[in-house]
């Protein structure tokens, strides 16, 4: 689900392996790079004797980033510390172990329009109504940030919120094993070009040209 800077996230939906739905968001919200860097400034301000480089805060983001599940939001992670390279400890508050997950479920102080949760149920909105429920039924995130520890819990939750609660289809979100998780959307790119729709969604080099790097997230998504 990452566009090419890896720097968002889109949602779009998929029927019985051969068909994409061509409905995404508007414009993707934020995922993978910009999260980084956002924890990156959150982790210098807290830390203004360290130098933390985007590497390091991937490396932290990485390791200690967690979403706190709705039935125990009261209980927050205990700070940890994080030697770097040069011997310098950086202290991770539990304000940073969390910033990852509430911009990506809340939108965190950055006050976006658009989440997570409300991104998925918007993609399955815009199918046809007939195949709402099939696609409730399997909701399957990519990407490495999916890896953080109850991202998926978190999204079941909030999806099932959103759609009406428990009198609502239930929602299940698909956790792949633990080998792929972060490389489904390079193994789904793999099955997709394997696929006779492959070539409809291809971009010509004329179509490259003409209208630039956009065109091929308006064509697959």
């Amino acid at each position: 689900y990452q566009r090419r800077v890896h720097g968002g996230t889109r949602a779009s939906c998929v029927v019985d392996s051969v068909g994409v739905l061509r409905f995404a968001s508007p414009r993707p919200i934020m995922g993978g790079d910009v999260l980084t860097s956002i924890l990156q400034a959150d982790l210098q301000s807290r830390n203004p004797s360290a130098a933390i480089d985007a590497a390091t805060a991937k490396c932290i983001k990485d390791a200690y980033s967690s979403i706190v599940a709705p039935s125990s939001s009261s209980c927050l992670p205990l700070a940890r510390r994080h030697v770097l390279p040069d011997g310098t400890s950086v202290e991770i508050g539990a304000t940073s172990q969390g910033l990852v997950g509430e911009l990506l479920f809340s939108g965190g102080s950055l006050q976006a329009p658009m989440n997570v949760p409300t991104l998925a149920l918007a993609a399955m909105l815009g199918a046809d109504i007939g195949c709402r429920k099939e696609l409730a039924a399997c909701v399957l995130p990519t990407g490495g940030t999916t890896c953080t520890p109850g991202f998926h819990e978190r999204l079941r939750y909030e999806l099932q919120l959103l759609s009406g609660g428990d009198a609502a289809p239930s929602m299940s979100v698909t956790k792949p094993p633990g080998k792929t998780r972060g490389a489904e959307a390079w193994i789904g790119g793999s099955i997709l070009s394997a696929l006779p729709v492959f070539e409809q969604l291809c971009t010509t080099r004329q179509e490259y040209n003409e209208s630039g790097p956009d065109i091929i997230h308006g064509k697959t998504l």
